[in-house]
């Protein structure tokens, strides 16, 4: 295997998931749709730690997952770009080889109709990318870390996304500027106390807060 084939980057595995944060029907309803749109058979996932506030117990069922591998996670990946417009914001990648985004609906995913028993539900896509060689950092025997210069870095996985799926990326920046003509540059005025009291001057495009002293408000 030459030099090139070794650099040659292709996809690993896609994780569908769906979380719904509690056990029962809905929990199950999920699972065959989930089934049905992979066409693959899902998995129930549990809770891993206690949380009394959100009546989580451990080992609790609270979502459904499959695991797609081969021409089924390139083909299925495909279609969920589809449904988010093929733009993925650079904020997905984790510099090591990985990305993930949800669709939020999955009624914008081509060819799925809407389900009166199931309602609006979105689910994740987590995306693992690899080359050749990454299997001896998973290995169960003689394990051994891969070397710097090949963990594909969020600009080669940028360049993969781009060059195989014609997807556009989204940058931080992009989204700032956007938010930025949508909203006005008057600063909100909210008043407080009854008598004495602070006028607060706020940019709703800034976290930085401006305190007005007032003798009567």
């Amino acid at each position: 295997m030459s030099e090139t084939d070794m650099r040659e980057i292709k996809i690993d595995k896609i994780v569908v998931n769906i979380g719904i944060g509690s056990a029962g029907e809905h929990l199950e309803n999920a699972k065959n749709f989930l089934g049905k749109l992979t066409g693959k058979k899902p998995i129930l996932t549990q809770s891993k730690v206690r949380n009394p506030t959100w009546a989580l117990r451990k080992g609790l069922n609270i979502g459904t997952k499959v695991t797609l591998r081969g021409d089924d996670a390139t083909s299925f990946l495909k279609k969920s770009f589809e449904a988010e417009g093929n733009k993925l914001k650079d904020s997905a990648f984790d510099g090591r080889g990985n990305f993930s985004f949800g669709v939020k609906e999955y009624i914008d995913f081509p060819g799925v109709k809407y389900d009166p028993q199931l309602g609006m539900l979105g689910f994740d896509v987590c995306v693992t990318l690899k080359r050749p060689g990454y299997r001896v950092s998973r290995r169960k025997v003689q394990t051994q870390r891969l070397g710097k210069k090949h963990i594909i870095t969020d600009e080669e996985a940028i360049d993969f996304v781009k060059k195989n799926f014609k997807v556009k990326i989204i940058s931080g920046d992009d989204q700032w500027m956007k938010r930025m003509k949508r909203n006005t540059f008057q600063p909100k005025e909210v008043k407080v106390f009854v008598n004495v009291g602070y006028v607060v001057l706020q940019d709703p495009l800034s976290v930085n807060t401006t305190w007005t002293f007032v003798e009567d408000v």
